[in-house]
């Protein structure tokens, strides 16, 4: 093999490898920040976690499980800690996806699917 086929083929080599790495290079996160969107799961999480517990203590106290005395005060920390959750959710302006129902959140899915598959079919002029 001569210099300039050698040449030539660590050429043609790097040029395949920069179009397969260039998506990868280029490549813009979805959300400007990941962190903000895995803080607003774990706010909403604990949120599920904070209205499951005021259920069963309300359950509890239904029952006689419970004095009135712990009862209240138990019920005043998770109310609290409803209230602190929901501030930092509406801080992050993560309530309006909060607020809405499956069914809706669902639909806008659907939509921005079909939204993404139209544009697709679009641009490689597809039926």
């Amino acid at each position: 093999m001569t210099f300039e086929a050698l040449g030539l083929s660590l050429a043609l080599i790097a040029v395949v490898l920069l179009w397969i790495a260039a998506p990868l290079l280029r490549h813009k996160p979805r959300f400007a920040d990941h962190g903000e969107v895995i803080s607003i799961e774990r706010l909403s999480v604990h949120y599920e976690r904070v209205l499951t517990a005021l259920r069963d203590l309300e359950e509890d106290y239904s029952v006689g499980k419970l004095s009135e005395a712990r009862y209240t005060s138990e019920r005043e920390y998770w109310v609290a800690q409803g209230i602190e959750i929901l501030a930092e959710l509406d801080r992050v302006g993560a309530l309006s996806v909060a607020d809405q129902t499956v069914g809706e959140l669902d639909a806008a899915v659907d939509h921005q699917i079909e939204k993404a598959v139209a544009a697709y079919r679009k641009t490689h002029k597809m039926a």
